[in-house]
C-alpha cells in the first residue's frame, strides 16, 4: 500500500541534502535517536544511487572493469 502514500516519489536534490541536515541535528541533540537513523540510512542510500547511478556495485570495480578492458 505504499503508493497511497507516495513513498517511491523521486525527491530533489535539495530536498535530500536539508532532510540530512534535519537528520544529522536530531542525532545530535539525542531526539527520537533510532527513527532518525533509519532514516538516514535511507537517505544516504538513495543518495549514493543519485551519485554514483549504482545500489550495491562498488564505483572502484566498475571503474577497473573499464580500465581493463580498454588494454
Amino acid at each position: 500500500m505504499a503508493f497511497l502514500f507516495n513513498r517511491n516519489r523521486q525527491r530533489s536534490n535539495s530536498d535530500i541534502c536539508r532532510a540530512t541536515k534535519e537528520l544529522l541535528i536530531k542525532l545530535e541533540t539525542g531526539k527520537d535517536e533510532r527513527v532518525a537513523a533509519q532514516e538516514l540510512v535511507r537517505i544516504l542510500a538513495n543518495m549514493k544511487l543519485t551519485l554514483q547511478g549504482t545500489t550495491g556495485k562498488s564505483l572502484y570495480g566498475i571503474i577497473l572493469i573499464h580500465l581493463l578492458n580498454k588494454h
